[in-house]
């Protein structure tokens, strides 16, 4: 049990040592375009639905969806992918991720806390059975160490 949480806690550490690096990628001001002009206003202020700007070489500062434009994106930092994607009318595009190449007119969908949620979801080790438990709770364990029961079995438990 101790390992357990000692893995446990290794990994929690280093999620959010990840999420820390991948909100240092975010941007910290978005161009958005309101009556006709571009304003660039902190990142904060975005809300869902206002329009932004985003020029190549520059990291797209909320998640949204294209509006107009096309361009390749890299999003190398969410995916670990090195090849940019293509991204056109229609297509979504995340936080952080960078603008290669064409200018781009997006819609924002996801804005400040509502960001992060989609991320990552982190499951304690302590709540997901390992096989040898799953075993034993629905039939035991062959000498071979292979679980002497049928998957459906758990339906009617």
């Amino acid at each position: 049990i101790t390992v357990v949480k000692m893995l446990e806690a290794r990994s929690k550490g280093r999620t959010t040592d990840a999420l820390k690096g991948l909100m240092k990628l975010a941007p910290k001001t978005a161009t958005v375009l309101r009556g006709g002009a571009e304003l660039t206003v902190p990142v904060e202020q975005v809300q869902i639905g206002d329009l932004f700007a985003v020029r190549p070489g520059e990291n797209i500062p909320v998640d949204g969806v294209v509006v107009s434009g096309t361009s390749a994106i890299d999003e190398s930092a969410l995916t670990g992918e090195s090849v940019p994607v293509d991204k056109q009318e229609g297509d979504s595009v995340s936080a952080a991720t960078v603008n290669r190449s064409g200018y781009l007119t997006c819609r924002a969908e996801r804005v400040g806390a509502l960001l992060l949620p989609g991320v990552v979801e982190i499951q304690p080790l302590h709540l997901v059975p390992l096989p040898l438990q799953e075993a034993r709770a629905y039939g035991g364990v062959h000498a071979a160490g292979k679980p002497e029961y049928d998957l459906h079995a758990r339906d009617s438990v």
